[in-house]
């Protein structure tokens, strides 16, 4: 004990006396730690950086893209308008008394004649006379009628016969068909309008 007492004063008398501290060589071995420890760090060497946003060229924070175009509210829808039937006008008998000339003809017997017709007013509809030259069947009677825009129909009757009539009209010439009983007669009429 006396021996190593003296060689450690010895020792420190020596590091007094030169004035440095004696300095041991290599590195001390890394402390035992608990896993939490970081690894040494080389000497001289700056610890890794992570590149930064700026220097990789990408933005975080940016989305792939243009941003999408925000879509106009939407308009609110147009009503369609709604069609209107228009009315149709009223034939050419809306002016009485009417005068009209013409003739008929039937086909299958070849019989013709002459036709006149004298319209008047009557409720919503019109009447008047008629004189049918060239046939037995009738010469001349009481008619009475309807008109629906430019389609007229009338009738007249003598002695148990009936001629039914119908066709178009318009303000100068109506014509059409006919047909009755008598003799199995019909055929096609037409009339020129005489008066205004």
């Amino acid at each position: 004990m006396t021996k190593s007492l003296a060689a450690l004063l010895i020792a420190g008398l020596v590091v007094v006396a030169c004035g440095d501290t004696l300095v041991p060589t290599g590195s001390p071995p890394a402390p035992v730690g608990l896993g939490s420890a970081s690894p040494p760090i080389p000497t001289g060497s700056a610890p890794p950086s992570a590149p930064s946003p700026a220097s990789s060229g990408t933005d975080p924070t940016s989305t792939t893209g243009p941003p999408a175009a925000t879509p106009p509210p939407p308009s609110a829808p147009t009503a369609t308008p709604t069609a209107t039937a228009t009315p149709t006008p009223a034939p050419p008998l809306s002016e009485f008394p009417q005068s009209w000339t013409g003739t008929w003809e039937d086909p299958e017997t070849g019989g013709s004649g002459s036709l006149e017709l004298t319209l008047l007013s009557r409720g919503t509809g019109f009447g008047g006379s008629i004189t049918m030259d060239g046939t037995a069947c009738l010469q001349n009677g009481i008619i009475s009628g309807t008109y629906d825009g430019s389609d007229i129909e009338f009738s007249v009757g003598q002695r148990d016969v009936e001629i039914r009539f119908a066709g178009t009209a318009d303000d100068a010439t109506m014509a059409g068909t006919f047909m009755t009983d008598c003799d199995a007669m019909d055929g096609t009429w037409q009339l020129t309008r005489s008066e205004r």
